[in-house]
């Protein structure tokens, strides 16, 4: 009886921390990829004072986006770090 209960205790000392681990810890977030989704979200980012620069639109290919990183986003942090 006495090693019935000692394996028992053993047995929920570590399904319980197991079954805890598996549960959601934020079941409202509906997309972790893209948290800003709404125009006043998009207009407080584009009101601060720090130098962001949004991923154009018309970037659809892994190989547009590569190309914009490295021709075009250089030549606009060049102007940025000018006009300050």
């Amino acid at each position: 009886m006495t090693v019935l209960l000692t394996l028992l205790g053993a047995a929920v000392i570590f399904l319980v921390p197991l079954w805890l681990s598996r549960r959601t810890t934020d079941p409202t977030m509906t997309s972790p990829v893209d948290p800003i989704l709404g125009a006043k979200d998009q207009a407080a980012i584009h009101d601060t004072d720090t130098s962001f620069i949004p991923l154009p639109d018309h970037l659809r290919t892994n190989d547009e986006v590569v190309a914009w990183l490295t021709k075009d986003l250089p030549k606009l942090t060049q102007e940025l770090t000018r006009s300050k």
